[in-house]
């Protein structure tokens, strides 16, 4: 940028003459010129032209073939969407035919299912018959191991009785003879 030069002696008379004091007159002229390095001339300004104009220029060229390739773009999409309608639409065609099947198989699963609860009510039946006879089977085979567990009891304990009796009459016979070969009695 080309300088500025401001006269400050005679800014400060002018301001001096529409009422400022001196002082306020020469803070005034100074601010004014301690700034005038960044003040722009008509060249400068002329020059700063010419260039935004330049740029402005590349920008509607950048801009032209930027919609060039939008526009490409946007064909390629539209191709695209076609192409995913006809997708949908061959999907859609899809689903039907596998939810036809499922409703068949459901139907056929529905069929099933009666002649299945009907077996399994007859195993049931079956499985209770089949309980109540066990039960009854091991309650007798409870009664005749009882039965027989009595009887080997009292036989133990007739035995027992015996050998008892028959240990102390031994005793009986051995303790005195046992005692007199020590000399107690």
């Amino acid at each position: 940028m080309n300088s500025y030069v401001i006269d400050t002696h005679s800014a400060i008379k002018k301001l001096e003459a529409v009422g400022f004091q001196p002082e306020q007159a020469e803070v005034v002229t100074s601010l004014f010129s301690s700034r005038e390095a960044e003040l722009a001339t008509k060249n400068d300004l002329k020059a700063e032209i010419s260039e935004l104009k330049a740029d402005h220029a590349e920008l509607r060229a950048n801009n032209a073939e930027l919609r060039v390739e939008l526009k490409e773009d946007i064909a390629g999409i539209r191709e695209d969407i076609s192409g995913l309608r006809e997708d949908m639409s061959a999907l859609r065609s899809e689903l039907k035919a596998d939810i036809s099947d499922l409703k068949a198989d459901i139907s056929e699963l529905k069929g099933g299912h009666a002649v299945l609860q009907e077996q399994i009510k007859s195993v049931r039946t079956d499985l209770q018959e089949q309980i109540k006879s066990v039960r009854t089977d091991l309650q007798e085979q409870i009664k005749s191991v009882r039965t027989d567990l009595q009887e080997q009891i009292k036989s133990i304990r007739t035995q027992n009785g015996v050998i008892l009796a028959v240990t102390l009459a031994m005793l009986a016979m051995f303790v005195p003879v046992f005692l007199r070969s020590f000399e107690l009695i």
